[in-house]
This record gives structure tokens, C-alpha cells and sequence, in this order.
């Protein structure tokens, strides 16, 4: 065997600890890998349409995200947006 057949060899040798299941045999799928995930995830997204008549409409949308464990927190707000199709 080459030196980077060994060096190749070792990177597999080394990954055994990090395996939730593993089986020393010469089959398909014989590790699994399931890695933390430290993020909690979460999304809230709000539309209002509003159409008071047929020229006329009212959006507000707002939306908010926020990830841990950094707790980075983005807001989208703003005011109702209004929309008139009169001239």
C-alpha cells in the first residue's frame, strides 16, 4: 500500500469514534454520522391583505427570525402599506 493509501486509511480509522453505529464489515452504509446540531431555529412570517373594494388594498407584513445560540434576532416590521388603483 502507498503512503496515501495509509493516509487515506487513517482518515477513515480516525472517523470511527465519531460514529453513532458502526460495523466493522465490508458492506455499504456500516458507519453512521449523526452530528449535533447547536442550532434552534425558528421563523415567523404574518401577511394581512386587505381589499376594502375593487381599487383599493391594505398590506402589512411582518417577519421575524431568531437563531441560538448566537440569539441573533432580524425583524422585518413596518406600517400597513396602502395601495389605490384610482386615478
Amino acid at each position: 500500500m502507498t503512503p496515501d493509501g495509509r493516509a487515506i486509511m487513517n482518515v477513515y480509522r480516525a472517523m470511527i469514534k465519531y460514529a453513532a453505529a458502526y460495523s466493522n464489515t465490508p458492506t455499504n452504509n456500516n458507519a453512521t454520522f449523526q452530528v449535533l446540531n447547536p442550532f434552534n431555529f425558528r421563523e415567523d412570517i404574518a401577511r394581512i391583505d386587505w381589499r376594502p373594494g375593487n381599487n383599493h388594498s391594505v398590506i402589512y407584513a411582518t417577519s421575524m427570525t431568531t437563531t441560538t445560540p448566537s440569539t441573533r434576532s432580524a425583524r422585518l416590521t413596518g406600517p400597513p402599506t396602502y395601495h389605490s388603483d384610482a386615478s
